[in-house]
């Protein structure tokens, strides 16, 4: 049993297993692309060939936040397309991004010794203020 399935098995209720399966719903799944704490994510397909991705959550997101996150609609952050819930484990349907997130890139920079000029982070920062200023129902009360 590999480390994702005992995070995920909780009282006796065995995870789908997606490494051992080639389908989920109408999609291929093709390949586990990622493991964390809130679960993993695999790789899938459709039948017209377009690559999403698969997240499969042992922590669930509360049904007011999964609502704002199937609206939200920006071209910096990547789109919910569904989220369903079986037995104890949420399956999020979601845009695969191919070049990694944010993090992975100032990684890479960090790796190659390349800071950020001042114009990177600008547009960086300014990107994130889009989308962080009209969507701060996300904060928990206690955030705020």
């Amino acid at each position: 049993m590999s480390i994702i399935q005992q995070m995920m098995q909780i009282e006796g209720q065995q995870l789908r297993n997606l490494d051992q399966i080639s389908t989920y719903n109408d999609y291929k799944v093709k390949q586990i692309i990622g493991v964390g704490a809130e679960g993993q994510v695999s790789l899938i397909e459709d039948e017209n060939g377009k690559q999403l991705a698969l997240k499969i959550n042992n922590v669930h997101i509360p049904l007011d936040k999964v609502k704002l996150l199937l609206e939200l609609n920006h071209k910096n952050v990547i789109r919910i397309y569904d989220i369903k819930t079986e037995n104890i484990v949420q399956y999020c349907t979601m845009e695969y991004a191919n070049q990694g997130d944010l993090n992975q890139f100032l990684i890479m920079r960090q790796r190659l010794q390349q800071p950020l000029s001042y114009s990177e982070i600008q547009s960086i920062f300014s990107q994130i203020c889009t989308v962080v200023g009209p969507r701060n129902a996300f904060l928990n009360q206690e955030e705020e």
